[in-house]
């Protein structure tokens, strides 16, 4: 990352932006690296198992939640990358192991879906961290943004569970996935339990 905070450093200079403005550009500079280096990590890995086009499902509906709700991640680039690859590919895998159930009670996953996140989302929802804080003002947009898109995302599902056409398996449960794993991300439980997972795979990672 030493080579973007330079990078955005210079721009700053020669932009005549302050010191927090260029903060904001190293910020985002730095989060969209990150993004895209854990997205690509996990698309390979979703590939390799045989799982890409289901992952891409669990990823899209999680993605459109966690932009508004945000939630807890881990503190590294590469900690981010490979909890990515190893939740979403086996979110894809599960999925894919038990499309009976899927299709069965996708009115009932769906309702689980929706309640649940509703719940998580009137509790806790913008979730934030440190690195991000967020205004009292921003955070009343995002909460709303987060119920709205809640509720879009769940009628969309429920019209396709209801048509059900071809794909409507797997997307509705790889879908509802997507948005459980988002909403249980801004809980207390979900911040210290990435806390410890981010603590597992630094130590991992010491080691080699």
């Amino acid at each position: 990352m030493k080579l973007i905070n330079n990078w955005c450093s210079k721009l700053a200079v020669s932009l005549n932006l302050t010191e927090e403005q260029r903060d904001v550009i190293i910020f985002g500079a730095e989060s969209a690296i990150s993004v895209l280096y854990s997205f690509l990590l996990t698309l390979l890995v979703s590939w390799v198992f045989g799982v890409a086009d289901i992952m891409l499902m669990v990823y899209a509906s999680f993605a459109i939640m966690k932009s508004f709700a945000g939630g807890a991640h881990c503190k590294t680039m590469t900690n981010c990358a490979i909890f990515s690859a190893i939740s979403f590919t086996g979110s894809a895998k599960l999925v894919e192991l038990f499309p009976d159930f899927f299709t069965f009670y996708g009115k009932l996953i769906l309702l689980f879906t929706f309640v649940l996140s509703l719940v998580l989302y009137i509790l806790w929802a913008p979730g934030q961290v440190p690195e991000k804080p967020i205004s009292k003002e921003y955070g009343k947009i995002l909460r709303k943004r987060t119920f709205i898109s809640l509720v879009f995302l769940t009628l969309i599902l429920g019209l396709i569970h209801l048509l059900h056409p071809p794909f409507a398996y797997p997307l509705v449960g790889a879908s509802c996935i997507g948005i459980v794993m988002q909403s249980l991300a801004i809980t207390p439980l979900g911040y210290k339990l990435m806390d410890n997972i981010d603590f597992i795979l630094t130590r991992i990672l010491q080691r080699r």
